[in-house]
């Protein structure tokens, strides 16, 4: 995770065998970029799969205020983790997207790629979910056109307290009268363990309800 921090006679920027804030900030500032060997961000991209991602990310953030890399080899839940994507369209036309997950108990950090048709809305804003305090992780952010990317890491060696929560969630305004809720997609869903191994979580699109009500009640026999 250690990235940068020194800069040579030549103004070049390089590792300084410190892991702190320069790093972090050079990793979420590359978040979601693909990078060669001559990329100005291709320090970035510290596990080499030509992708800054939340591998990256969950890297910087674990090793956060360290001297070198300390890895840990530890199990892997039996549980299977999975997100959810759910969907409520607001009566005043606008969507809220909400990305939750559950069975989180091993997982450290997340990386999220979201598509939408630009054509038909617009991010309006981004908030990070109740999972990962805040001031306990570092978080990414990148918007291109039609796709969102997100990712955050708990920072040091500690776990989440939370086995399930959400990530993080989104608020489009219509630009268009044919405007669809579909057209709002998660692409990618990638999860860190606590040993720094990835895994493809499953995930499911789910609509939220609009309208809730009372039903009779019927005594027990």
């Amino acid at each position: 995770g250690d990235v940068t921090g020194w800069v040579d006679t030549a103004s070049v920027s390089g590792p300084d065998n410190e892991i702190d804030q320069l790093d972090v900030d050079f990793v979420t500032t590359y978040f979601g970029v693909t990078t060669t060997p001559a990329h100005a961000g291709a320090l970035a991209d510290i596990d080499g799969d030509s992708l800054v991602w939340v591998e990256d990310l969950n890297l910087v953030a674990a090793n956060f205020g360290v001297r070198g890399v300390e890895p840990s080899y530890r199990r892997l839940s039996n549980t299977e983790p999975s997100v959810d994507v759910q969907r409520l369209v607001q009566p005043d036309g606008r969507l809220h997207v909400r990305v939750r997950g559950d069975d989180l108990g091993d997982v450290r950090a997340y990386g999220l790629r979201v598509g939408f048709n630009s054509d038909q809305w617009r991010l309006a804003s981004q908030q990070q979910g109740d999972w990962l305090a805040v001031n306990e992780s570092i978080h990414a952010f990148r918007q291109a056109d039609g796709v969102l990317d997100v990712g955050a890491a708990s920072r040091g060696d500690a776990l989440p307290s939370k086995v399930s929560g959400t990530l993080v969630e989104f608020v489009f305004d219509p630009i268009s009268p044919a405007a669809r809720d579909q057209s709002v997609r998660l692409l990618m869903a990638d999860l860190i363990d606590d040993a720094h191994r990835s895994q493809v979580a499953t995930w499911l699109h789910t609509v939220a309800p609009t309208s809730f009500g009372l039903g009779q009640n019927f005594p027990n026999p």
